[in-house]
């Protein structure tokens, strides 16, 4: 190098350091006002709808449109969530929410109290269900949005709201002053049904479903007299993964294959069972129905392929994609389906599907492969678990009808109902028979009215009324009887028909 150029090197140096500097600052700009030519198709896209339309478009609304879209066309469970919906979203996978501890629906354009959640502070506070709730502190409720309204029903914890309160059979105001803390979404519920059966519902897995499980267990076989566990499934929509396998486990005394799932990276795994489950000397029957999805479905199936139970009911929903929650800088989440899922024998019970959903059960077994149980039995992939005993279970009310009885009956018998603190008198009032009986007969309605009966019991007592199911229900007393069957049943080398 000459000396003229070491003379000038500094300066060239200082130039481009300079210009680094302008570009970084100013890359923003450059970047999004770059030749149309150089964005990518949804950049080119975005930015002629949000310039050339017709009507004015934020371009984060663009981009959320654009986003669900994108996702909805993948598969029917890759989702976008707002910022503002997370909280919601993930309240019941997480097993608890900061709030009062209320369900409403909006019954002429009043919140209308449909079930008050066990040890939340709405129940310390006197809050039943069939209350309307006119006003939170000043803000009047009526007619406004679900949405809106738990805005300001919920709070952060420890603060107060004051409620304004009215009911039908009262007729009169009242205000309840509540203090907003957390309220606990229970999984799971166990009740003996008999000397040596034990009933137990998962509502879904989440994270607190093992330790209450454990708990139940506890208290209800602490001397291990119970030798039979019924699995309620029905209804179950699935949830944690992990937690399906793990509550499998207990009930696997060998190291089987559980579930496994295949995708990209990471997202390949294996769950095998560990010895000496907590259960596995005990026989098991799983109910299952059309809305056992998911995580309920690895637990039957996994059931199913290794021949450690009886599947009764009907077939479940078909769900055998594994998702996964990404964060976003926003807050808002995607959960994006990053694997499926299969059970021991090797089959998928992911149900087919297309851009306008999924298809039905009939065109998903066309074609499909047949696998073996861990005892020849012969079952099939796609389509959901098939139950090895194919049994409808009540036809349960639709939750509009539900709502409606419970409306009729909260306005119509609630000085009844204000009179049966207990869920055991409840199910032993003869006016409450008579009561919904008189409302059916009026509404010339074909719905059952000891069905209508049970689930409103769960509506005005919430979980304490599930511990009486067994007792009441005639169905499950048949499925017990399934038990003595079990052993030819599994024995029985034949397709599920």
């Amino acid at each position: 190098m000459n000396a003229r150029s070491k003379q000038y090197s500094p300066l060239y140096l200082a130039i481009l350091l300079a210009v680094g500097i302008l570009i970084g600052r100013y890359w923003d700009r450059i970047r999004i006002n770059r030749p149309f030519y150089d964005q990518t198709l949804m950049e080119q896209v975005i930015d002629l709808v949000e310039k050339q339309y017709v009507d004015t478009l934020e371009s984060s609304e663009v981009e959320i449109r654009a986003i669900n879209q994108l996702l909805h066309s993948f598969d029917p469970h890759s989702v976008y969530i707002p910022a503002s919906d997370v909280a919601g979203a993930n309240q019941d996978l997480k097993g608890s929410f900061v709030g009062v501890g209320v369900e409403f629906v909006m019954h002429n354009d009043t919140p209308f109290v449909t079930r008050i959640i066990d040890g939340g502070p709405a129940e310390a506070a006197g809050i039943h269900a069939g209350d309307r709730i006119l006003q939170a502190d000043t803000t009047v409720l009526l007619g406004m949005k679900s949405n809106e309204i738990v805005k300001y029903i919920k709070g952060k914890r420890d603060s107060e709201v004051e409620l304004q309160i009215w009911h039908e059979h009262i007729d009169s105001l009242r205000k309840v002053k509540v203090k907003r803390g957390t309220v606990e979404l229970r999984t799971v519920f166990a009740s003996e049904m008999d000397d040596s059966t034990l009933y137990v519902r998962i509502a879904h897995f989440a994270d607190p479903t093992m330790d209450e499980f454990r708990e139940a267990m506890e208290q209800n076989d602490r001397e291990q007299r119970m030798r039979r566990v019924i699995m309620d499934l029905r209804d179950n929509p699935g949830g944690y993964l992990k937690v399906a396998v793990e509550l499998l486990d207990e009930f696997v005394s060998s190291t089987d294959l559980l579930a496994y799932t295949k995708g990209k990276g990471d997202n390949q795994k294996s769950y095998h069972a560990t010895e000496g489950g907590s259960c596995a000397d005990k026989q098991l029957i799983c109910l299952v129905n059309g809305y056992s999805a998911s995580a309920s479905e690895i637990f039957s199936g996994a059931v199913q392929d290794l021949d450690r139970g009886l599947i009764i009911g009907e077939r479940t929903f078909g769900k055998g994609l594994v998702q996964e929650t990404f964060h976003l800088k926003d807050g808002s989440q995607i959960r994006l389906t990053v694997a499926r899922y299969y059970i021991p024998s090797g089959r998928s019970i992911q149900k087919p599907y297309s851009s306008s959903g999924y298809k039905d059960y009939h065109e998903a077994e066309s074609g499909t492969d047949s696998f073996q149980t861990a005892l020849g039995r012969i079952v099939f992939a796609e389509g959901g678990v098939k139950p090895d005993v194919e049994w409808q279970t009540e036809v349960l009310p639709d939750r509009e009808d539900i709502m409606t009885y419970l409306i009729k009956l909260s306005d119509r018998y609630g000085n009844v109902i204000s009179g049966l603190p207990y869920v055991e008198a409840y199910w032993n009032s003869a006016e409450i028979d008579i009561a919904l009986q008189t409302m059916l007969d009026r509404d010339s309605s074909s719905v059952n009215a000891d069905m209508i009966k049970y689930e409103l019991a769960y509506q005005l007592y919430s979980n304490k009324a599930l511990e009486f199911v067994p007792a009441v229900n005639d169905q499950l007393r048949e499925v017990s009887t399934y038990f003595g069957k079990m052993e030819v049943l599994l024995n029985t080398k034949r397709p599920l028909e």
